[in-house]
């Protein structure tokens, strides 16, 4: 038996969403080349962008960004990725691509 935790925030409907929650590089990919909007969000304002950075998933920040993600859009809170990201090489590739870390 399976079931369906509703008000889990880590599951989605959105097919690229949950690619970027799973650390799936292929399917992601699959997704934008086919037109996927990068910038798509979830009922938090968050995009892909801030599910990978928050999950560490460089990888996936890096294929985001190569299909125009707005590296410095913010969730419904305020956040940016680099708010919700807490590894290091995740922080440097955000960092190195205009991200500001000022208080």
């Amino acid at each position: 038996m399976s079931y369906v935790f509703i008000n889990d925030s880590s599951q989605t409907n959105v097919p690229l969403l949950q690619a970027c929650i799973d650390g799936d590089l292929p399917f992601a990919k699959r997704l934008l080349e086919t037109g996927c909007d990068p910038n798509i969000r979830d009922n938090r304002g968050r995009t892909g962008l801030h599910l990978a950075a928050a999950r560490g998933n460089v990888d996936i920040c890096r294929l985001l960004h190569k299909f125009g993600a707005d590296l410095l859009a913010t969730d419904y809170q305020g956040n940016t990725a680099l708010h919700l990201c807490g590894h290091v090489d995740t922080i440097q590739f955000l960092v190195s691509n205009g991200l500001k870390i000022d208080i």
